[in-house]
Protein backbone atom coordinates (compact mmCIF):
# COMPACT_ATOMS: atom_id res chain seq x y z
CA UNK A 1 0.00 0.00 0.00
CA UNK A 2 1.04 3.40 -0.84
CA UNK A 3 2.66 5.07 1.84
CA UNK A 4 0.45 8.32 1.26
CA UNK A 5 -3.04 6.63 0.73
CA UNK A 6 -2.07 4.81 4.50
CA UNK A 7 -1.72 8.67 5.60
CA UNK A 8 -4.78 9.97 4.30
CA UNK A 9 -7.17 6.50 5.61
CA UNK A 10 -5.06 7.22 9.00
CA UNK A 11 -6.05 11.11 9.08
CA UNK A 12 -9.89 10.20 7.20
CA UNK A 13 -10.30 7.68 10.74
CA UNK A 14 -8.78 10.80 12.79
CA UNK A 15 -11.23 12.94 11.46
CA UNK A 16 -14.26 10.37 11.86
CA UNK A 17 -13.07 9.79 15.58
CA UNK A 18 -12.77 13.55 16.31
CA UNK A 19 -16.50 14.24 14.97
CA UNK A 20 -17.50 11.31 17.10
CA UNK A 21 -16.13 12.23 20.11
CA UNK A 22 -17.51 16.35 19.42
CA UNK A 23 -20.95 14.83 18.88
CA UNK A 24 -20.85 13.10 21.88
CA UNK A 25 -19.20 16.00 24.01
CA UNK A 26 -22.10 17.93 22.52
CA UNK A 27 -24.66 15.03 23.97
CA UNK A 28 -22.87 15.15 27.16
CA UNK A 29 -23.22 19.06 27.73
CA UNK A 30 -26.71 18.78 26.72
CA UNK A 31 -27.78 15.84 29.29
CA UNK A 32 -25.57 17.89 31.31
CA UNK A 33 -27.70 20.71 31.19
CA UNK A 34 -31.10 19.08 31.49
CA UNK A 35 -29.76 17.27 35.22
CA UNK A 36 -28.64 21.17 36.09
CA UNK A 37 -32.36 22.33 35.11
CA UNK A 38 -34.38 19.35 37.15
CA UNK A 39 -31.96 19.73 39.95
CA UNK A 40 -32.50 23.62 39.92
CA UNK A 41 -36.31 22.94 39.56
CA UNK A 42 -36.47 20.63 42.75
CA UNK A 43 -34.83 23.53 44.40
CA UNK A 44 -37.24 25.65 43.85
CA UNK A 45 -39.91 23.45 45.23
CA UNK A 46 -38.06 23.07 48.28
CA UNK A 47 -36.48 19.96 48.24
CA UNK A 48 -32.85 18.52 48.48
CA UNK A 49 -32.24 16.22 45.19
CA UNK A 50 -29.90 14.51 47.72
CA UNK A 51 -33.23 13.37 49.69
CA UNK A 52 -36.39 12.89 47.59
CA UNK A 53 -36.23 9.15 48.39
CA UNK A 54 -36.33 9.94 51.82
CA UNK A 55 -38.77 12.81 51.79
CA UNK A 56 -40.75 9.97 49.09
CA UNK A 57 -41.05 7.60 51.38
CA UNK A 58 -42.39 9.91 54.17
CA UNK A 59 -45.06 11.99 51.90
CA UNK A 60 -45.96 7.94 50.87
CA UNK A 61 -46.18 7.57 54.88
CA UNK A 62 -48.43 10.29 55.20
CA UNK A 63 -50.56 9.52 52.71
CA UNK A 64 -50.79 5.95 53.98
CA UNK A 65 -52.03 7.22 57.10
CA UNK A 66 -54.40 9.91 55.84
CA UNK A 67 -56.08 7.09 53.49
CA UNK A 68 -56.58 4.82 56.61
CA UNK A 69 -57.95 7.77 58.66
CA UNK A 70 -60.41 8.29 55.59
CA UNK A 71 -61.46 4.99 55.46
CA UNK A 72 -61.90 4.79 59.51
CA UNK A 73 -64.10 7.45 58.76
CA UNK A 74 -66.09 5.79 56.08
CA UNK A 75 -66.68 2.81 58.07
CA UNK A 76 -67.93 4.78 60.85
CA UNK A 77 -70.31 6.48 57.90
CA UNK A 78 -71.49 3.40 57.16
CA UNK A 79 -72.25 2.19 60.52
CA UNK A 80 -73.84 5.49 61.43
CA UNK A 81 -75.91 5.20 58.36
CA UNK A 82 -77.05 1.68 59.13
CA UNK A 83 -78.34 2.40 62.39
CA UNK A 84 -80.14 4.89 61.38
CA UNK A 85 -81.82 2.87 58.76
CA UNK A 86 -82.37 0.32 60.90
CA UNK A 87 -83.98 2.88 63.31
CA UNK A 88 -85.93 3.96 60.50
CA UNK A 89 -87.27 0.79 59.63
CA UNK A 90 -88.23 -0.16 63.23
CA UNK A 91 -90.00 3.07 63.29
CA UNK A 92 -92.14 2.25 60.80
Amino acid sequence: MDLSKKIAEIHQKHQELNEKRITYQERLRLEQKKLDEVVSEIKEKGYDPKNLKKIHEDKERELEKVISEVEASLENAQKILEEIEKADANSN
